[in-house]
């Protein structure tokens, strides 16, 4: 027996892989009802994230890591935009978000009242975060069906935390790259598993354009998951028996970089 449709609030960021979410649930025909943007960055840069590191890590380790990612975007950042755009068709995302008659609202923290007052006034039965921004304990109990779904471009819990991909092939597992979406909870991708799949690597990735497939691949799962929810389809809930040790990994630096392309022939 199918049951009435789910209300769905989509929480993600403002780039254009964030967006691709919110329009491939829609395209899916799952009833998102409100679409929840937020942008942290100043003028397109995350200053707020950078001072959270360097009083977190130290500024010679987040030095590091502005360094490895000038370094590749030197050597990666034109064959990057031809994937991404061959990804992400822009015009095709716009039009899909722009047709749609749901309510967007804009932020710099969906914790700050006036987003805390929109998310509650639509009522969601779901949330799904797409989102490099915090998400906290008054957001996370809104959903009146307790159900809040997660994704990370990687197969967790083995490959936690940013740039999934590329620590696999750094570590040599090239099989571990994949995706992963899971119900959120307070830790860093260590949700209950709802689905995950591997990612094949094809000529010319990077590890920058398997997450992004990843993410794509993503949206799909958790547009699947709840057109099911809505045919009695439980949501798959897997717990992890164990999360390992150093199983959450960092940006890389420099020097990591450096390595990983003397390590490893999989990608760029």
């Amino acid at each position: 027996m199918k049951i009435k449709k789910v209300k769905v609030i989509i929480l993600c960021g403002p780039d254009l892989r964030h967006l691709n979410t919110c329009a491939t649930l829609i395209r899916k025909g799952v009833n998102v009802v409100g679409i929840c943007i937020c942008n942290e960055k100043t003028k397109g840069i995350p200053l707020k994230y950078i001072r959270k590191s360097i009083q977190k890590k130290g500024f010679l380790k987040v030095f590091g890591q502005i360094l490895g990612k000038i370094y590749y975007k030197i050597f990666n950042q034109y064959k990057d935009k031809l994937i991404h755009d061959r990804l992400f068709v822009k015009k095709n995302i716009d039009n899909v978000i722009n047709n749609w008659r749901g309510e967007k609202h804009y932020t710099t923290s969906y914790s700050d009242q006036k987003t805390l007052e929109w998310l509650s006034a639509l009522e969601a039965d779901i949330f799904v975060v797409h989102t490099m921004s915090w998400v906290d304990k008054k957001v996370r109990e809104m959903p009146r069906q307790d159900i809040i779904i997660g994704g990370h471009p990687g197969i967790v819990p083995l490959y936690r935390g940013a740039h999934s991909p590329f620590w696999a092939i750094y570590n040599g597992q090239p099989e571990k790259v994949g995706c992963s979406i899971f119900w959120l909870d307070f830790g860093v991708d260590t949700g209950d598993l709802i689905n995950q799949e591997k990612i094949a690597i094809e000529y010319d990735d990077s590890y920058v354009t398997l997450s992004w497939k990843g993410m794509i691949r993503e949206a799909e799962m958790q547009a699947e998951t709840i057109l099911n929810y809505q045919n009695s389809i439980d949501i798959p809930r897997i717990s992890h028996k164990k999360i390992p040790d150093n199983s959450c990994y960092d940006i890389p630096t420099l020097k990591d970089y450096l390595r990983y392309r003397m390590l490893q022939k999989y990608v760029r």
